[in-house]
């Protein structure tokens, strides 16, 4: 038998294609476990700037509600709702009114005007982009801290004749005024 391709006596080895691959898998692979690194590592950067931002700004606000609000440490914010309106002119402002600065949320097209306004600008930082944001109070405590008291669950359940999740409120917002040295006593819901 003359075999014009005569086979030799040991196995030659023939890459198959798919083993080609491997070393270029391993590249890309590479490539791009560090571009997710790079990603992760720039999405972070983002993330811890903009909290830097957002604290610097609470920071600015804090020191301009102290001076231009001459010794009043608390927006209150409601709006012309009939569920709450006429319980806090006739039963809050009367007590609070020397304490507190009013923002009229049913007269928010007006804060455009003065966009320097100190009451609309803490209103963004601290109640805008969350839910119950009306009825709210934000109570700017000693050493730089902010409380928040939201009401508007506690008015839902009022509409329905339950009482004590606003009072509970109340007395929350009773005992940070306490706390910021200023001594009232808000009607209690009946």
């Amino acid at each position: 038998m003359n075999d014009p391709h005569p086979r030799s006596s040991s196995p030659r080895f023939k890459p198959t294609p798919w083993l080609l691959l491997i070393p270029v898998a391993v590249i890309v692979l590479a490539f791009a476990l560090r571009l997710v690194a790079l990603i992760v590592a720039g999405v972070a950067i983002f993330i811890v700037i903009g909290v830097v931002v957002h604290w610097l700004k609470g920071v600015r606000l804090r020191r301009r509600v102290r001076k231009e609000w001459a010794g009043r440490r608390v927006l209150l914010v409601y709006s012309n709702s009939p569920n709450w309106q006429h319980y806090f002119e006739s039963r809050w402002f009367p007590v609070l009114e020397p304490h507190i600065v009013k923002l009229n949320w049913s007269d928010r097209s007006s804060w455009r005007q003065d966009r320097n306004a100190v009451g609309p600008a803490v209103f963004r930082h601290y109640l805008g982009s969350r839910e119950e944001f009306n009825p709210a109070a934000v109570v700017f405590m000693d050493r730089g801290q902010v409380e928040i008291v939201r009401f508007w669950k506690a008015f839902r359940d009022y509409k329905h004749g339950k009482t004590a999740s606003l009072d509970e409120q109340q007395r929350r917002l009773e005992d940070l005024l306490k706390m910021i040295g200023i001594v009232v006593e808000i009607p209690r819901p009946t």
